[in-house]
């Protein structure tokens, strides 16, 4: 059971309070939920769709500084349209001493904070409650939304009006934890769909490429040739795909990363990541091939 709490605030749906035309305080949204006993931080106050990667990465910080000044229960408000991006930025640079001292779980609403009838305060409340729970069991990162909690790795909303939002496709609530990594980013990676109907020109001036396939990370034939050469100027490409549970990794002898389980948002953030502590193609690999691995050590249940 957690002997300290923090709840960090940034915005999102369950702060938006629209007859006040404004976001609710972390301390408000703890009020109304509440939560007693809880340190209280406000990082931001943006609809989650605003947010940038520095924004996400100021986020993931502040997560690493409550635990660091003591917190075991560290909850985090955040708008849910791409509360999976930055909590999993957060789980890539937590930490293995993190990880194991403290909860972090990540939760929102669907439904404005003056709403007849809000989710936010149970969901707030719910969260607080389960990062209390799992303190100190090594989870990982989290999500928790409509009583169910779900690995930040593999938390994927899945409907923009249901209040039950959030899939991660019967996955455990906790993931093996990613080789550890230090908090940099390398901002130049850029996230294509490709397919029958995108066929955009492949930049060459970033550091990293994720190409959103289809199926099994298919890529149109077409974009070969722009894709050996973006591999030949030293440019990391990764394939991911629209679907979920590929269960393809890194190819031995390929000059191209895969995606694995990963969505291909999740696999830019990833790839931000690596490119930031990796300045060596082969280290990066290894570090890649690791942490999309460690993913898959947990299967999905048999039918």
């Amino acid at each position: 059971m957690a002997e300290r709490t923090t709840v960090i605030a940034t915005g999102g749906t369950i702060a938006w309070h629209a007859g006040r035309e404004r976001m609710l305080t972390g301390a408000e949204l703890a009020a109304a939920a509440g939560i007693t006993a809880v340190d209280v931080v406000d990082v931001t106050a943006a609809p989650s769709w605003d947010l940038s990667v520095t924004d996400m990465e100021d986020i993931a910080a502040a997560v690493r500084a409550a635990i660091d000044g003591g917190s075991d229960a560290v909850v985090v408000t955040h708008g849910t349209d791409t509360m999976e991006e930055t909590a999993w930025l957060t789980e890539l640079t937590l930490g293995d001493a993190r990880r194991r001292r403290a909860a972090v779980v990540f939760t929102g609403a669907m439904r404005f904070a003056d709403h007849p009838t809000p989710d936010g305060p149970a969901n707030l409340a719910g969260a607080v409650e389960h990062a209390r729970r799992a303190a100190g069991r090594g989870l990982g990162v989290q999500v928790w939304l409509a009583e169910r909690a779900h690995a930040a790795r593999w938390a994927r909303k899945v409907d923009a009006g249901a209040l039950d939002a959030f899939d991660s496709g019967g996955r455990p609530e906790s993931a093996t934890a990613p080789p550890a990594l230090q908090p940099r980013l390398n901002h130049a990676v850029t996230l294509l769909k490709v397919g029958p109907l995108a066929r955009p020109t492949l930049p060459t001036d970033h550091a990293g490429v994720v190409l959103e396939g289809t199926g099994a990370a298919h890529v149109p034939s077409a974009l070969h040739p722009a894709i050996e050469h973006l591999v030949a100027q030293g440019i990391t490409v990764v394939l991911a795909t629209r679907c979920r549970d590929v269960d393809r990794t890194d190819v031995a002898g390929s000059a191209l990363l895969r995606a694995g389980d990963l969505t291909a948002e999740k696999a830019a953030v990833a790839l931000m990541a690596a490119l930031g502590n990796f300045d060596n193609a082969d280290a990066l690999r290894r570090w890649w091939s690791k942490a999309v691995e460690a993913g898959k050590s947990t299967s999905l249940p048999t039918t």
